[in-house]
């Protein structure tokens, strides 16, 4: 899921905005997002920056929950607050309408939750009714032809509310991208090779084009993709995904990618059998056209993932490498997480700030109320403070979900004022 794009560690605030009738308590302030990438680039013309998701623009269904988490509200919750919401960059800033409002208090005590489900603007995606309950679902259906063919995007939060500022949103490829690569076979000196076409041709009845992709049930969660009981299928019989000839490396250890940047297939995960996609390669030979038809080997494709089958091409024949299986992500690996922070000794609630991976990101001040006689010493990767530290400011590069942990020192001494402050670690 190759980063194409992301931006900084809270890049944008998406200004949201409507009226709260839908909610108890006092409306508290505008609902925000902000968009902290896709994860991993899209490797489509759908979404492949930041500008062309600014063209797009993104959908939202957000369900109220009243004080319930989303785990016990979702089998009646529907979504009142938002049901595929367009939200649109305009004069620079994220906006949608009419304007949507943080629900307050609602016993006195507790804020409100909103769970929102967002996915891109996509042709071919259609929405659950705004009565269905639970966590949306999205019925797909992909584009015959490969220059029609769009990336699939999706993201959850559950159970936000003002106390947690903008709603952050990291879209993750819900599709599986299918590209094909070429080597040559052996050394051949003196000798050019070069792949001219490369046509994928559906076997018919054999690949299915819609499928339900239904939301998963917490932050970030993966979601499930169902078929309907009546089928459809990808039927073009010679599509070309080459935008350039390709001439092979003489070095049989070197691939090279044929289908152009554009052209990757967009499929849905499913179980392919032997034969039901094949290929017709065309290769010339210092000037010798040739031509082959290879049928793809069975493959269970998964969401997220890249397949790229890779040919093998001689003077003579050509046929395929195994299948190299990637995360959509196979340069880098830019992906949602949480950098917590614990009061450990302190007082207040954990604070969590969304991040991405692999992208450094300033620590923060400290918010928790200290202990009597107590200031901030550092943060720490260990409660007991044995691990890596750092001061507010410094740099911080997550790779997975990380807490950090307060560690406080005295002030003074109270039996000699005239001490260095002593250093103090509490347990959490």
């Amino acid at each position: 899921m190759k980063l194409v794009w992301s931006l900084a560690c809270l890049p944008f605030a998406l200004l949201s905005c409507t009226d709260n009738s839908d909610t108890a308590g006092a409306a508290t302030g505008v609902v925000g997002f902000n968009t902290a990438g896709v994860d991993p680039a899209l490797a489509r013309t759908a979404i492949v920056d930041i500008a062309s998701l600014k063209n797009t623009g993104f959908r939202v269904n957000a369900y109220y929950t009243g004080t319930e988490a989303w785990s016990t509200a979702a089998a009646t919750a529907t979504p009142g607050f938002m049901y595929n919401q367009f939200v649109e960059w305009k004069a620079n800033a994220w906006t949608y309408s009419p304007t949507k409002y943080w629900p307050g208090l609602t016993d006195g005590v507790t804020y409100g939750k909103i769970s929102f489900f967002a996915w891109n603007e996509v042709a071919g995606a259609v929405v659950s009714a705004n009565t269905a309950t639970g966590a949306p679902a999205l019925t797909f259906t992909v584009a015959n032809n490969n220059a029609d063919q769009k990336d699939l995007v999706a993201d959850v939060r559950t159970d936000e509310d003002v106390s947690g500022g903008s709603v952050g949103i990291s879209f993750s490829h819900v599709l599986s991208r299918i590209g094909f690569t070429a080597r040559l076979k052996d050394t051949y000196p003196g000798v050019t090779v070069t792949i001219t076409s490369l046509k994928v041709k559906y076997k018919a009845d054999a690949v299915e084009s819609t499928g339900i992709y239904t939301f998963g049930d917490d932050d970030h969660a993966d979601g499930t993709w169902t078929y309907p009981a009546t089928k459809t299928y990808m039927s073009n019989t010679g599509d070309e995904v080459m935008t350039a000839n390709v001439v092979l490396d003489s070095d049989p250890a070197k691939v090279k990618r044929v289908n152009g940047e554009s052209n990757y297939l967009m499929l849905l995960p499913q179980t392919i059998a032997y034969g039901a996609i094949s290929i017709e390669v065309t290769w010339d030979v210092d000037g010798i056209s040739q031509k082959k038809t290879i049928n793809l080997p069975d493959q269970v494709w998964q969401p997220e993932k890249c397949y790229d089958y890779v040919l093998v091409i001689s003077a003579e024949q050509t046929a395929l490498d195994p299948i190299v299986v990637n995360p959509w992500d196979d340069s880098s690996a830019y992906k949602p997480a949480k950098l917590i922070y614990h009061a450990n000794g302190g007082t207040g609630n954990d604070v969590e700030q969304f991040v991405m991976t692999n992208i450094a990101c300033p620590v923060i001040e400290n918010s928790f109320a200290h202990p009597l006689l107590y200031s901030l010493k550092e943060w720490n990767t260990k409660a007991d403070g044995t691990g890596t530290s750092f001061q507010p400011g410094d740099l911080f590069t997550c790779f997975t979900n990380t807490d950090l942990y307060a560690q406080w020192w005295g002030v003074i001494d109270l039996a000699d004022p005239t001490k260095l402050p002593v250093g103090v670690t509490f347990a959490s």
